[in-house]
């Protein structure tokens, strides 16, 4: 009725041992800002949904944590309220070292997604040229040390990065037209009416 899409449940009072706690505090924080949202505890179960959100939303694996950040990126609004947390009665915790990756991934997976949907190949471009640029400075870097010092382990070393930095560019470039590929001409290539005309020209 405030004028909110999503309203997340905020355990401000939890009963939890701290290595439960904190690394939940931590990721709760990053995810906060690095997606810009007013929430304490995006992890939390409670949360309530206007149903034009739930059907717009797209969720697989285990990106059920990260709806509110999901709404974000198509305009929605989140709030949240504080609920009433009870110390764990039956059972253990599953919480450890593998789920606390897995969210970390996913964090990375949705701020790549919301961030660069629709230009993917500028993303990939940026750090090739860079890492390219790299390369290049490694590898005059090394020439001049086989000049000047005459220093062939010097030499070998700043060759190797550079070598390391070129391969690694000329993958991001790859990456790059190869998502540019998939996004935006691979739909057009998949016609009928295309492939009938590519074919009627050759």
């Amino acid at each position: 009725e405030e004028g909110h899409d999503i309203v997340v449940g905020w355990k401000e009072k939890r009963h939890d041992p701290w290595h439960t706690t904190f690394p939940s505090h931590v990721y709760n924080r990053a995810v906060a800002r690095l997606f810009k949202l007013p929430l304490h505890d995006i992890n939390c179960g409670f949360k309530c949904y206007r149903g034009e959100v739930v059907k717009k939303l797209h969720v697989y694996g285990e990106l059920h944590r990260l709806l509110p950040a999901l709404a974000a990126a198509l305009g929605y609004r989140s709030t949240e309220i504080p609920v009433q947390h009870h110390p764990r009665r039956y059972g253990v915790s599953k919480y450890g070292f593998e789920r606390f990756a897995k969210g970390a991934m996913d964090v990375v997976a949705v701020w790549f997604v919301t961030r660069h949907a629709h230009t993917p190949g500028h993303f990939f471009g940026k750090w090739s040229m860079l890492a390219l640029l790299v390369s290049l400075f490694c590898g005059l870097a090394g020439i001049a040390f086989e000049m000047i010092f005459e220093s062939p382990l010097a030499w070998a070393v700043w060759w190797l990065a550079g070598a390391v930095f070129a391969v690694g560019g000329l993958v991001l470039m790859a990456m790059a037209l190869f998502s540019e590929f998939t996004l935006y001409h691979r739909p057009k290539l998949d016609t009928a009416d295309y492939t009938a005309e590519v074919i009627k020209k050759n």
